[in-house]
């Protein structure tokens, strides 16, 4: 997960520690849109994560993700880890 919006570290750490995946977290700038990205696939999301599915919105898949992966790999590795 990468986001520039975390607002109490250590509740998102709780939060993690009981999910059964290895999640890692890192906080980050230069990136406003939701994305989801998988290996060679990606999903555009129409507004925040945390209103997915309260509001009326849209989850569209992206003809290349090629652009946001490149986008996001260079954002991970400059980004400060929180997780």
């Amino acid at each position: 997960l990468l986001t520039d919006n975390i607002k109490d570290v250590n509740t998102v750490k709780q939060e993690v520690a009981g999910l059964a995946n290895k999640v890692s977290i890192r906080k980050g700038i230069g990136l406003h849109d939701r994305f989801i990205l998988t290996k060679g696939e990606g999903w555009s999301v129409g507004h925040s994560l945390k209103d997915f599915g309260s509001k009326n919105s849209y989850l569209a898949k992206m003809a290349s993700s090629v652009d946001a992966e490149s986008a996001f790999d260079d954002n991970w590795i400059k980004a400060r880890i929180i997780l």
